[in-house]
């Protein structure tokens, strides 16, 4: 019922009950379960086991699918990615250390590169091995600004917007036309997807003009590659972001999901919400984390009135849901919508 929901709502629509849209990965789901976050990426067969016992406990709200973070796209790129005994992985160090270094760069090939190979394997082996009522899938795709952050360095690659604009540009490019190729082949592997998850979230750091300079036009470029029929997602939980959302839907952008939660739903929605769907934005750290039972119910209750009286919205986190969230908080978050459904 809930994902019937989620496409009403994706739609601008009004479904019976607010649909929710959570989201854990390696971090949450090794902590939870109680193994090594290393343990975890290890093999398919542990980190399906580990997923199902999630979904499971929490009423199939959470789908499996093969997970290495936000490293995937970068390690096939030629990241060196380094997997900590009890943390997320990351690069070991910036791959492009001078800007020349760009030219020994290219596209990866995702059936043979890096962990976008590994995660192939990975979501072939879950669905020979799962429960034939969860469906497998892939997340989407780390956003083109987000993978050229981790190439270059967060800061090397803020700056290169202003001191060399032409390489930020060039490596721009190189991430997009990695997204789409990898979002290809995941077709390919995994059928047509009914929606496409891109991340960015450095991008909601940068003022408006740089945004629509390095942005809008290469995300533009990855929705338009996707078939007609495919909704897109588009994530930025960064604090700055609602000085961005007038662009979203110029950028293609259906639904904006798991948004900073200092994005004001109600001026979010007089913005844009007769355009795009709005799915947010409870606090993960200072209420789904540390908060109790009642601050959640509270939180959730202050969302669904901004954003869910004409539709057009989704109650999600401000972000993932958080290493050590405690259960009862997310059982509290996923019935929500049941106690306070509003009919402003």
């Amino acid at each position: 019922m809930n994902e019937e929901r989620i496409k009403i709502a994706e739609f601008l629509g009004k479904p019976d009950q607010v649909p929710v849209a959570p989201h854990v990965s390696g971090s949450f789901i090794s902590h939870f379960v109680g193994i090594r976050q290393k343990d975890y990426y290890s093999s398919p067969r542990t980190m399906l086991h580990a997923q199902l016992e999630v979904c499971e406990r929490f009423h199939g709200f959470f789908m499996p699918f093969p997970d290495f973070s936000p490293v995937t796209e970068i390690s096939a790129i030629g990241s060196e990615i380094v997997f900590p005994e009890d943390d997320s992985p990351w690069p070991k160090q910036a791959l492009i250390r001078r800007p020349e270094d760009i030219e020994k760069l290219q596209v990866p090939d995702p059936y043979n590169d890096g962990l976008m190979a590994k995660a192939i394997s990975y979501y072939r082996y879950m669905s020979e091995n799962f429960k034939k009522d969860v469906p497998v899938g892939f997340y989407g795709t780390l956003g083109p600004f987000d993978i050229a952050s981790l190439l270059r360095g967060p800061t090397e690659f803020m700056l290169d917007l202003y001191r060399n604009r032409e390489f930020a540009h060039k490596l721009l490019k190189l991430t997009a036309e990695t997204c789409i190729v990898w979002l290809k082949v995941q077709e390919e592997v995994a059928g047509q997807p009914e929606r496409v998850k891109i991340a960015d979230d450095f991008p909601g750091f940068l003022s408006p003009k740089m945004f629509r300079e390095f942005v809008l036009p290469y995300t533009k470029m990855i929705f338009e590659k996707q078939k007609r029929t495919v909704v897109r997602w588009w994530h930025s939980d960064a604090d700055r972001a609602g000085s961005i959302i007038d662009f979203l839907p110029e950028m293609g952008v259906q639904v904006f999901y798991r948004f900073h939660p200092s994005v004001d739903i109600r001026e979010a929605k007089e913005k844009i919400g007769n355009k795009v769907c709005l799915a947010g934005n409870v606090p993960p750290l200072d209420v789904m984390l540390r908060g109790t039972c009642a601050d959640v119910e509270r939180a959730c209750r202050t969302c669904l009135e901004k954003g869910a009286s004409k539709g057009g919205f989704i109650l999600a986190p401000g972000g993932e849901i958080i290493r050590g969230t405690p259960a009862q908080n997310i059982d509290t978050f996923l019935i929500s919508p049941e106690k306070y459904e509003p009919n402003l």
